[in-house]
């Protein structure tokens, strides 16, 4: 570390010491005057140190949960209901599809289904059972 001549400064260290109980020891701390002259300044240090005190918490230190009222945790029943309504809604659309295939006798292709038809149709013979219609 090096200061400028004529100025002044701080310098930061840790110390960890490795046993308990008193820690002596000389800080030697060497520096150049305004006239280059090298000083040496020892300087005696005296640390009382204690061993580390552990503190336990009163609660377990685990990522373990205990569901006391029955409630929380992962929603498996409303994933497995989720589950079969797509696998249900796969297997009509699958099955309409192939009918539609089966009825034409020739291969489908992306253009060829319009789904929007098919509503339409259903709605225009529900309209036409509706007498109360104006």
């Amino acid at each position: 570390m090096r200061f400028t001549a004529g100025g002044n400064g701080t310098a930061d260290f840790v110390i960890t010491p490795t046993r308990a109980g008193t820690v002596s020891f000389i800080l030697k701390v060497t520096y150049e005057d305004s006239n280059m002259n090298e000083i040496v300044k020892e300087l005696p240090v005296s640390l009382n140190v204690i061993e580390q005190q552990w503190d336990f918490p009163d609660y377990p230190m685990t990522a373990e949960t205990t569901d006391v009222d029955g409630e929380g945790g992962f929603p498996w029943i409303a994933v497995i209901i989720g589950g079969a309504v797509l696998i249900a809604a796969g297997v009509v659309v699958l099955v309409v599809v192939l009918r539609k295939k089966h009825k034409n006798g020739k291969k489908l292709t992306a253009d060829d289904i319009d789904w929007e038809d098919e509503l339409d149709d259903e709605d225009e013979k529900s309209d036409s059972d509706d007498k109360t219609k104006v």
